[in-house]
């Protein structure tokens, strides 16, 4: 598998790799493991109206915060999971990023990311998460009643 690889400065946070998914409708998948920073996340969503075209994955101990985010973006599709634990965003058709860092606006720590280009690299991790999705352990957030 050859791929074309962004090797990511220490500074580049989740709003400059998600910056572009307001210039289109491709599906965006965010997988993380904590869903903190209401309005950090919110600004990134609301680059789509409602939230439409994006799935966003975390972990279950995050339950109560993806309601929240629910609530303000109805379109978005949000699932919870107790083994969620990738940093990871696909925006189709082949771009994939991977990082150590949650989504999210944390300062003065170290973290490392690659961006990927490939199509052969987002349909790899594409049905990774797809897994995910079907595991009888995850679970759609479809109305807010927080």
């Amino acid at each position: 598998l050859t791929v074309d690889a962004k090797l990511l400065y220490r500074d580049t946070t989740w709003k400059t790799r998600l910056k572009q998914i307001g210039k289109h409708d491709n599906e965006v998948i965010i997988v993380t493991y904590s869903l903190c920073q209401f309005d950090f996340i919110s600004r990134i969503i609301s680059q789509r109206d409602g939230g439409k075209g994006i799935t966003i994955i975390c972990n279950s101990k995050f339950e109560a915060n993806a309601y929240c985010i629910k609530k303000n973006f109805p379109d978005l599709k949000i699932y919870v999971n107790p083994t969620a634990h990738a940093k990871m965003a696909l925006i189709g058709p082949a771009t994939v990023w991977l990082s150590s860092e949650n989504l999210g606006k944390v300062k003065d720590t170290f973290d490392a990311s690659i961006g990927i280009e490939s199509k052969e690299a987002y349909d790899h991790y594409h049905a990774q998460i797809e897994h995910l999705l079907c595991s009888k352990h995850t679970r759609e957030i479809k109305e807010a009643f927080f």
